[in-house]
């Protein structure tokens, strides 16, 4: 970037975590605020990160002691938004072309289209019960996709991936 940041939003997002009046809203990863004065920890005896760290160490630590990976490989999110904002930062570049499902989780699309890159979609069709066809996604998948987006559970039809 040229040292200017970026506005883009998304509306879905925007709307998920700041207008619905549903009284259990499904849509939203966040936690339920809290009062200070109702938390039941001295918040002085609460370390939750160190100078330096871009996570809470204790934890990414422990991420990498299970799954093996190096520690330095190991990045904490806050929500899947994020991961996914992240994962698809970290392995493509603007221009890259990325393979999206079709429908998709709107926040998918909106960090394709913030990072730069080209979307090309994977139909998911309702008559198909939301199924992917391995015949469409190999033709698809071309020398110049870089990635390719599913979700499992579909989002939003809610189908599985099949074996």
């Amino acid at each position: 970037m040229s040292g200017s940041a970026r506005t883009k939003r998304s509306l879905y997002m925007e709307w998920a975590k700041t207008r619905s009046q549903a009284k259990y809203n499904l849509a939203t990863s966040g936690l339920i605020g809290v009062a200070r004065a109702e938390f039941p920890l001295d918040l002085d005896e609460l370390e939750i990160t160190a100078p330096g760290n871009y996570g809470y160490a204790p934890l990414e630590r422990r991420l990498a002691e299970h799954t093996g990976a190096p520690e330095e490989c190991v990045v904490a999110a806050a929500g899947t938004s994020m991961a996914n904002h992240l994962a698809m930062a970290a392995l493509l570049d603007p221009g890259d072309e990325v393979l999206i499902e079709q429908p998709a989780y709107g926040p998918l699309l909106d960090v394709a289209n913030y990072l730069g890159l080209r979307v090309k979609r994977l139909p998911r069709r309702f008559e198909a019960r939301f199924a992917i066809g391995l015949e469409e996604l190999q033709r698809a998948i071309t020398t110049s996709t870089r990635l390719v987006v599913l979700t499992n559970l579909h989002n939003p039809s809610g189908a599985a991936l099949s074996a």
